[in-house]
């Protein structure tokens, strides 16, 4: 069912190709004119995007790893109801990976300005993701600390989204696999560090609290990574500039 482009699929009518079309212009280059692969692996821009998405998918991980103990250990449930009280979360990260795409697209519909849009969604979710994290460090009950690691997956959910949206935003057509290739890469690595650090700092380094602290610190220098570096059309450097 599947072709090279949406030209040659016979399940893309006239009208849908239209707004295909429509929605490529002026965010496609040739392979002649785009610079060469390594000029946008390093810039600062990708490499923000990268960082972002490296602090979701490390909260992502820290969750996925050690929610489990957390809850049996630190909060005393019995592993039967662990395993049931431990899909609520991801029940909201499922319906913040929803949301988050179409507020997004609300973002980007309303404002004319496709960075500004993604860029809001991982500076305001990762800040948040880094207070709740934060806030599981005083709750005093299973039921809030649960609330919170749901709120956190909620909008840690959204974060991926725009991170690809982002960079099909900023690298042109042919170095869109490239690029997003190496930001996935570097981003996946917080499946590597995240539980192993996690479970260094559980045993040695202050137990539960410190981990979420840690997980908060990550998302809080996602966060900033791309107040600072991603800018849209009107700052320094542009999509154009990359």
């Amino acid at each position: 069912m599947v072709t090279d482009t949406p030209k040659t699929n016979r399940f893309v009518g006239k009208s849908e190709l239209d707004h295909i079309e429509r929605g490529r212009e002026g965010a496609t280059t040739s392979a002649d004119d785009a610079k060469p692969l390594a000029h946008y692996l390093k810039s600062p821009t990708i490499i923000a995007v990268a960082m972002a998405f490296f602090a979701a998918n490390y909260t992502q991980y820290f969750l996925l790893s050690w929610m489990p103990s957390y809850l049996t250990s630190a909060r005393g449930l019995d592993i039967k109801t662990m395993s049931i009280v431990t899909a609520i979360p991801w029940i909201a990260g499922l319906i913040g990976c929803a949301l988050g795409g179409l507020l997004s697209d609300r973002i980007v519909a309303r404002t004319g300005n496709a960075i500004f849009g993604r860029k809001l969604i991982l500076i305001v979710t990762l800040v948040l993701v880094a207070v709740g994290l934060g806030l599981v460090m005083f709750v005093s009950t299973t039921t809030q600390a649960v609330a919170l690691m749901a709120f956190v997956l909620f909008l840690e959910g959204m974060t991926p989204l725009a991170c690809w949206a982002l960079i099909q935003d900023l690298a042109p057509a042919s170095r869109v696999g490239g690029v997003g290739g190496f930001v996935h890469f570097l981003s996946n690595v917080a499946g590597i560090i995240g539980p192993g650090v996690t479970g260094f700092i559980i045993q040695y380094g202050g137990g539960y609290d410190s981990s979420f602290l840690l997980a908060g610190a990550v998302a809080v220098a996602g966060a900033l990574a791309v107040l600072v570096f991603v800018r849209d059309e009107t700052g320094t450097p542009t999509a154009a500039a990359i």
